[in-house]
């Protein structure tokens, strides 16, 4: 019936939505297989979300490079089946390709990211860029937790593209704060990490 093929309709993209729930809006999406290097794409001044999906067993590297031959840091370098996702500053209109080393099938998706205003604790686990959040100028204490091994870097972007310093860069087990000074803004955190991680952020 046509009430059942909306229902259908809905249910899908609502799907849809949830698997891209870290990303606003996918304006590019890339997959493959092994190595390869993706077809041309521009993206204005701004911040962007890379979203990243690999199910093979050997190394997994992204790195873009743009037409103009600037070279960037790996989006992602990590060792058989992983997603995550990465923040991408672009200062200006620029046209980039991503070479991608894998031995599996792979994704991508680039968007702008998605919002959660008034998130004041946020949680995940492994590498994460988080929504972005509504701060008013001031002081603030970030109190974060790592329970991985490896590297735990969180570094705060603003929705413009400005990055910031980062709060924290250990590695293994933390639980530890730092108090940082920020404008107003929309603000999101890249989150490097192998194990489950939390941040609260309280207002001074």
């Amino acid at each position: 019936s046509r009430v059942h093929k909306m229902l259908i309709v809905i249910t899908m993209t609502f799907v849809a939505l949830t698997v891209q729930s870290d990303i606003l809006f996918a304006a590019y999406e890339f997959s493959g297989r092994g190595q390869q290097v993706t077809r041309k794409f521009t993206l204005q001044p701004g911040l962007y979300v890379f979203g990243m999906k690999h199910t093979g067993t050997s190394n997994f590297v992204i790195r873009p490079i743009s037409t103009d031959g600037g070279k960037y840091s790996s989006l992602v370098n990590e060792i058989g089946r992983f997603e995550g996702s990465t923040a991408f500053s672009v200062r200006e209109t620029k046209t980039f390709l991503l070479n991608v080393d894998a031995d599996g099938n792979w994704s991508i998706s680039i968007g702008k990211p998605g919002r959660d205003p008034h998130a004041r604790y946020i949680k995940g686990v492994g590498q994460k860029a988080t929504k972005l959040i509504a701060l008013e100028e001031g002081l603030y204490i970030f109190k974060m937790k790592h329970s991985g091994k490896s590297n735990f870097i969180i570094r705060p972007y603003r929705s413009d593209g400005r990055r910031y310093s980062s709060l924290v860069n250990e590695i293994g087990h933390f639980n530890g704060s730092k108090a940082e000074t920020l404008t107003k803004g929309e603000y999101l955190f890249q989150v490097d990490a192998d194990g489950q991680w939390e941040i609260t952020i309280e207002k001074q």
